[in-house]
């Protein structure tokens, strides 16, 4: 039989652990290196950041270019009257003495006139608003600085694009008719009922809202207009739309416990709203219709919004000027209260409220007082200004919600009571004043506030329009008539600026042939002989339709199963159905699955009719009968139902009508529809393309005409996501011979119609041939790659397309690197995968309540029984529980018995709780059919009941009548009802008590492959890969096998193989390495021994089987090695269906402790990764703190010559600037120094940052080692080494990871690891545990109280936990454990040290008399303390060692190394498996 070779795999999200074994789990050698090791890398984070960046520059490009095109129009008129404006604008930021000459003369920066400088125009226009409202109403001949000013502001404010190309006015009554029609269509279709609104609601809409006070005023209008008894209306629609602030449950009222949501709150007038929107849309994506009303409710307030802040203004300057008198009229009494305030009180508080933004405070820390300074939320930092001696500082501006809470906690203003009313401390009439402006946000309102960005760019222009209209009889160029060669006037090209938005379907403009590799991420061609493109001519210039056409292509992902197959939208009328069977396919009714009739009926008369179906609308279909609804063979609890939402919708007779939809050509034109629906956010595009149908008549015709109301209807609808399947995997079809001995052929998704199967069961299915048929597909899709380089960019483009997070895109990627470096290895394909992924460990977990806080609450809410026995048992509960300490609930015992109400599962006897010993803790599904502890699984029960019950399931009634009566079943079945509703008892725990009919052979499949299955997207997106580019040796698909990581991590702790992330990250590869060993053995018991019985026997009999063999399906099972009565050996080895030893119960285990202890051959690499940013921070600083300017170079146009001089930026003390730059990569270079007046060579490494050059640019690089960093050069060696390059001598490696700030070291990490035995990994985990417990718990400095307090101290040792039964033992931490390990840093080889000098100090330092002496006074717990140190020292967890408990150094040891490498250095490159390595330079 030819050898075998097995690759484990272990990815996590910084590291992936790969070994390779042979069939005897023999770790291969090749060339005396060992092939397992741990690949480590930094997190990978999304681009979100990146993208919120790219996007700001872009805006505020754009932004600049067309500021810069309306100069050019208003130039050649200004020049005329002032020849220097826009000169002196240019250089309106800089210092007088900085300003070139030619304007530094004058004395102000706008006006300069006699008579009317700038302090006279801002005197007649205290703001920007004043001067356009001027403008919108006079008649007189304008200055044309004032029209440029005006046009500016208006073009770089443009307003909102939400209702693009529409013709809308100062609270537009259409608007209004539109977003409500819009939102009366998604209450019905959640099921509630429709808005009905008083005649002419619209028009007083109008009038009414300007008038209305605060969120409780908005609510009383619509109440008022839209009548309505409807809950979900009155709690959740009307008080969003009013800017309330409501419950997320309250909008998901199916939740049961809201402890995980993120957000609990939302309110469309937070400044959060949209990320709490987006937030909510991942947690509920089966709840489309919510999260729709959610956004419609959001366009309502807006709209109610935009009259309140217009009132009865007719345009956006006059309501602002309104806005500029309210708040210095309420400022003006604003202050003269809190003088008043400050005199009653003696204390300033006019200053605190209008002085400097920050006061210093006397704080105590550590027992001390010390001055802190502390930030005021205040007037000055509402505004960004105060006075300081008659002169304004500016600063920082801070929230209104914070300013309100300062003044609110000066003026002893509280926040609102628990009712939503507000409540105050102070109560003079005054602050009541203030408490109702505050509420409704209109307290010493802003002109400047995110409420600006409900106008709608509309506004701006129809003052725009008004100010050309004046003024056009003054300037020739505004009146129209000017048309350039392609037929535009300039008055259209000055509202194209402010009109103009590029269209996100067109994506980057590029002049090029299709084709051209220069631009791979474009998809919108102009051609460079038309001219160029301005927002004027852009729809003439580029064809809007095929840009859109070819943007769906790029969003289309591939399916999961066919990688060249687009998948569906989820709004799909054939992916809603795949859901909605998915989930009927697995309901059971009163215990028993749907049948093909039942199920095609509930389809047809509830989920065809309703958009959104709830459980009662469920229990509704089956009335007058009492169902029991539940969720597969567990029980659980149904939580989100999935619906057919688009096919309700296009099937209403008001849309396109059920008979088109059924039509098979109507599907497929619904189809299309929906994906342009999910592509496109733009009304305008799907109104063109539902035209464009209607014109080649495939949408069906009205009788009544109203096909623009249709278009309406559809394109008003947001869809949103994609499926994970494609339309071919739902429609491949298998062959089958029917009951005339037919060869019939049935889809995929038929089979779900027809049967209860999910898509995986079908799948897996042996007597269907669908995975024979995708893997065929996948097989023929995988292509051969001839070259290496291709491969890899096929492969990075592929995992950039899974379905996996960011932070799992780079572990795949770097898998594949070690499976193509490890089949390079070897020379040939690698036969079988073992795949473990592990969970992202940065969630936090979140505390749970004790289990005596949870029954307290439980009893607490628990609903009166109607049995009378049931309440005494409860009553009986209560008071037993009294006074009973948390630490006994710990006990399963004592908390089933309290779950249970005393009373036993079976029989309902009384529970004897002083007598527990006579009782025991049985698994309900018995334990060899499934790996189930939980509390959901077992109960509590009489011994002899239990020895009753044995390995039997489901229950049999002779269990149930063992205390003497006939109808135990029906009994205690009211009794498990009473527990399960009151939540002392689990869904899935009931369903199990309650089931009477057998076990189907499924159902123990499904045993067997919840044990084997992984379903992380991650695992997933691998094996895709592997199947998609790696062969077997003779071709055809590798086996790939998964390795569940609680599977790997049972086996560890039953046979001690014990783990620590302290030590060192050998772990990862260890963990590939059981991952072979371990997945390899289950694989083989149950594909082999276990599932030929699945496929071949009944399920009773396979259970009897079981039962006689003391066999199971629980994989626990698979490593027990049974004994005889003379104690030897009996069970024989597992083999494969090859015959190879997958396990041997006499050696395996010892095998495995060997490689993992005493081997200390495990390959560490990094990977290099380029940095690509140009700062560390892009925040740029204030005069005196920042490093680098922010402009070098500064060009001017003086008498209409271009000059340029040194910007005057680069002063950082004088303009602040970047504080520091990202250096992206490192170059070897060989310089010249004088050292006295010799010339010396030597090689230094130089980072590089980003901004000066960038990987491949040789004139770049050699312009910055010369002119920035003064070098003389006399070559480049290397002139790109990333960061984590290696660098070793003898035997030593390291890896250079960054750059201190001198520049004149760089921070290294070990390239070797440390190992340690066994009982040193453990006497490292009892540090780690008393170390976490103490800091986690204790106050600082009283550490040593508190293990006295909490810990047995016994002779030489301390208890970190007590043995909690006969059989088990405590946990010790003893002083000759501490001993051992500290002993231990003074045999680590010198050799090894050699780059390590830091290393090198700390293991002199530890290994002097009298640091030893010190070691062996200190108390346990700061032993520990400084080991843990240590540890983490060397494994570089850490730079630097706490040494002060030894009298050493508080900070010893940084791990850094010179940027002029010593003699003998060699600079490595290593394969991803560091098998291969290269010395690209050595230091003579």
């Amino acid at each position: 039989m030819a050898k075998k070779y097995l690759l484990g795999l272990d990815l996590g999200t910084n590291s992936v652990g790969w070994c390779v074994t042979d069939e005897n789990d023999k770790i291969i050698r090749k060339n005396g290196k060992s092939l397992w090791g741990s690949r480590l890398f930094d997190d990978a984070s999304d681009a979100s950041a990146r993208r919120m960046s790219r996007s700001a520059r872009r805006r505020l490009g754009r932004r600049k270019q067309r500021m810069n095109l309306l100069r050019a129009f208003f130039k050649p008129e200004i020049d005329k009257v002032d020849p220097t404006f826009f000169f002196r604008l240019d250089e309106s930021y800089l210092l007088k003495e900085d300003k070139h000459p030619s304007i530094a003369k004058f004395p102000c920066l706008l006006f300069n006139e006699p008579g009317f400088t700038d302090k006279e125009f801002f005197a007649k226009f205290p703001t920007i608003y004043h001067l356009r409202n001027e403008l919108v109403s006079s008649s007189e001949k304008a200055d044309i600085r004032l029209i440029y000013l005006a046009f500016a502001h208006m073009v770089k404010y443009r307003g909102n694009f939400l209702n693009q190309g529409q013709n809308i006015g100062a609270f537009d009554v259409e608007e209004a008719r539109d977003i409500v029609n819009e939102l009366d269509q998604e209450l019905f279709d959640k099921g509630l009922c429709h808005l009905c609104p008083r005649e002419g609601w619209a028009e007083q809409l109008k009038q009414l809202i300007p008038t209305s006070h605060g969120v409780s005023g908005k609510k009383e209008v619509l109440l008022e207009l839209f009548p309505t008894e409807d809950s979900y209306l009155k709690t959740v629609v009307f008080p969003l739309a009013s800017g309330s602030e409501i419950s997320v449950k309250k909008i998901f009222p199916d939740i049961e416990d809201d402890s995980d949501l993120n957000p609990k709150k939302i309110c469309c007038g937070s400044e959060t709203f949209d990320e709490d929107l987006a937030k909510l849309s991942e947690q509920f994506s089966g709840n489309a219709i919510e999260i729709r009303i959610i956004g419609t409710t959001k366009k309502l307030y807006d709209y109610l919004l935009l009259g309140k802040l217009l009132g009865n203004s007719k345009t956006i300057s006059e309501a602002m000027v309104a806005r500029y008198n309210e708040h210095k009229k309420q400022l003006r009494a604003f202050k003269k209260y809190i003088k008043e305030k400050g005199k009653q009180t003696g204390k300033d508080l006019y200053k605190r409220m209008f002085g400097p933004i920050t006061t210093t405070v006397i704080v105590k820390e550590d027992g001390k007082e010390k001055e802190k300074i502390v930030k005021l939320n205040n007037y000055s930092a509402y505004v960004g200004a105060y006075f300081d001696e008659k002169t304004i500082i500016n600063c920082a501006h801070c929230k209104q919600s914070d300013f309100y809470k300062f003044v609110s906690d000066e003026l002893g203003i509280s926040n609102q009571n628990k009712d939503g009313e507000s409540a105050t401390k102070n109560t003079d009439s005054y602050c009541d004043e203030i408490k109702k402006l505050m509420a409704d946000h209109s307290f010493l309102p802003r002109q400047n506030s995110s409420e600006n960005g409900v106008f709608p760019y509309q506004l701006n222009l129809q003052e725009m329009r008004a100010i050309v209209s004046r003024q056009s009889h003054f300037y020739s160029f505004l009146n129209g008539n000017d048309k350039d060669t392609e037929g535009y006037s300039t008055v259209e090209k000055i509202e194209s600026l402010l009109t103009f938005r590029i269209p996100y379907y067109v994506g980057p403009v590029v002049f090029k042939k299709e084709g051209d590799e220069k631009h791979p991420f474009a998809w919108t061609f102009a051609d460079p002989g038309k001219g160029p493109i301005k927002p004027w001519n852009f729809d003439s210039k580029i064809n809007k339709e095929e840009s859109a056409e070819k943007f769906i292509q790029r969003m289309l992902n591939h399916c999961t199963y066919f990688p060249n197959e687009p998948c569906l939208a989820k709004g799909s009328l054939l992916f809603q159905e795949y859901e909605l069977l998915s989930f009927l396919n697995k309901i059971r009714i009163n215990g028993e699955f749907l049948s093909p009739e039942k199920k095609a009926q509930l389809i047809d008369e509830v989920f065809k009719k309703r958009a959104k179906v709830s459980i009662k609308d469920l229990k509704a279909f089956y009335k007058p009968n009492d169902v029991d609804i539940t969720m597969g063979e567990n029980g659980k609890e149904i939580a989100n139902i999935p619906s057919l939402s688009s096919y309700v919708f296009f099937s209403k007779d008001t849309v396109l009508g059920k008979e088109f939809v059924d039509s098979e050509e109507g599907r497929e034109i619904v189809e299309g529809i929906i994906q342009d629906l999910t592509v496109f956010e733009d009304k305008e595009i799907i109104e063109t393309r539902l035209k464009r149908l209607y014109a080649l008549h495939k949408l069906p015709r009205r009788a009544d005409g109203k096909e623009r109301q249709v278009i309406n209807a559809i394109a008003n609808q947001r869809m949103s996501g994609w499926g994970r399947l494609s339309k071919k995997l739902l429609l491949l079809k298998t062959t089958l011979i029917n009951e005339f001995g037919e060869v019939i052929y049935k889809t995929l998704i038929q089979m779900m119609r027809e049967t209860n199967k999910n898509l995986m069961e079908l799948i897996e299915d042996d007597s269907l041939d669908f995975k024979n048929q995708i893997e065929e597909e996948q097989v023929s899709s995988a292509k051969d790659f001839l070259n290496p380089n291709e491969k890899h960019q096929a492969i990075l483009e592929f995992v950039e397309d899974s379905y996996v997070s960011s932070a799992m895109k780079r572990p795949l990627i770097q898998a594949m690197d070690i499976i193509q470096d490890v089949e390079k290895i070897l020379g040939r394909p690698i036969d079988e995968y073992y795949i473990e992924c592990t969970r992202t460990n940065k969630a936090e977990k979140k505390k749970k309540d004790s289990r005596k806080e949870q029954l307290d609450k439980l009893y607490k809410a628990a609903k009166a029984a109607t049995r009378n026995d049931i309440k005494e048992a409860l009553e009986h509960s209560k008071n037993q529980l009294k006074g009973k300490e948390g630490e006994k609930l710990r006990s399963d015992k004592y908390f089933l018995y309290f779950c249970q109400l005393g009373h036993d599962i079976y029989t309902g006897e009384e529970i004897d709780l002083n007598n527990l010993d006579q009782y025991d803790i049985d698994h309900i599904v018995p334990q060899a059919l499934v790996k189930d502890d939980s509390v959901s699984n077992r109960v509590l029960t009489l011994s002899s009941h239990n020895r009753e019950k044995g390995a039997n399931y489901p229950i049999p009634d002779s269990v149930f009548n063992s205390c003497g009566v006939t109808n135990g079943r029906t009994k205690m079945k009211e009794f498990y009802k009473y527990l399960k509703n009151n939540g002392l008892m689990s869904e899935k725990k009931f369903a199990a008590l309650t089931r009477e009919t057998p076990l189907t052979k499924d159902e123990l499949k499904g045993f067997v492959d919840r044990q084997l299955v992984f379903t992380n997207q991650a695992v997933k997106a691998l094996v895709d890969l592997i199947y998609r580019f790696q062969k077997k040796q003779n071709g055809g698909t590798p086996m790939v096998v998964y390795s569940k990581a609680e599977n790997v991590s049972d086996f560890r702790h039953e046979y001690n193989i014990l783990k620590s992330r302290d030590v060192n990250d050998c772990h990862h590869a260890h963990d590939a390495y059981l991952n072979v060993c371990v997945g390899r053995a289950i694989n083989t018991y149950y594909r082999r021994y276990i599932w030929a019985d699945l496929n071949n026997k009944e399920a009773n009999e396979i259970t009897d089987s079981i039962s006689r063999q003391k066999g199971s399906l629980n994989l626990e099972n698979v490593f027990k090695e049974y004994r005889d009565k003379n104690g030897a050996a009996c069970r024989k080895p597992l083999l494969d269906k090859d015959g190879g030893v997958a396990w041997d119960y006499s050696t395996s285990v010892q095998t495995i402790k060997k490689n993992i202890y005493k081997r200390a051959d495990v390959r560490i690499t990094r990977m290099q990764c380029l940095k690509g940013n140009f700062f560390e921070k892009t925040q740029i600083k204030p005069k005196g703190q920042g490093n680098i300017p922010t402009k070098e170079v500064l060009r001017e146009v003086v008498d209409g010559k271009e000059t340029v001089r040194e910007s005057p930026l680069t002063n950082c003390d004088r303009y602040g600037g970047i504080p520091s730059l990202s250096y992206g990569f490192y170059a070897l270079i060989e310089q010249v120094s004088k050292k006295g007046k010799k010339d010396v060579t030597s090689s230094i490494v130089v980072p590089v940052p980003n901004l000066y050059c960038r990987p491949g640019d040789k004139e770049g690089l050699e312009r910055y080692l010369v002119d920035n960093c003064g070098l003389n050069v006399k070559r480049i060696i290397i002139p790109c080494l990333r960061p984590n390059f290696v660098v070793a001598k003898g035997q030593a490696k390291v890896v250079v990871s960054g750059v201190n700030a001198a520049m004149k070291s760089y921070y290294i990490k070990p390239d070797f690891p440390i190992t340690y035995s066994e009982s040193e990994i453990s006497t490292v985990r009892k540090i780690r545990k008393l170390v976490d417990v103490v800091s986690k718990n204790s106050e600082k400095d009283k550490e040593e109280q508190f293990i006295e307090q909490n810990f047995i101290l016994e002779e030489g040792g301390l208890v970190l936990s007590p043995a909690g039964s006969p059989s088990a033992k405590e946990v010790v931490l003893t002083n000759g454990e501490l001993e051992t390990l500290y002993s231990k840093f003074g045999r680590i080889p010198s050799y090894l040290l050699t780059l390590l000098p830091g290393f090198s100090a700390v293991i002199d330092f530890l290994n002097e008399e009298k640091t030893k002496q010190a070691f062996a006074t200190l108390s346990i717990y700061k032993k520990s303390l400084l080991l843990i140190g240590v540890v983490g020292y060397f494994n570089a967890s850490s730079a630097r060692v706490d040494l002060s408990l030894l009298g050493g150094k508080k900070n010893v040891g940084g791990l850094s190394i010179s940027s002029a490498l010593p003699k003998g250095a060699r600079i490595l490159a290593e394969s991803p498996t560091g098998y291969y390595t290269k010395v690209l330079w050595k230091s003579e």
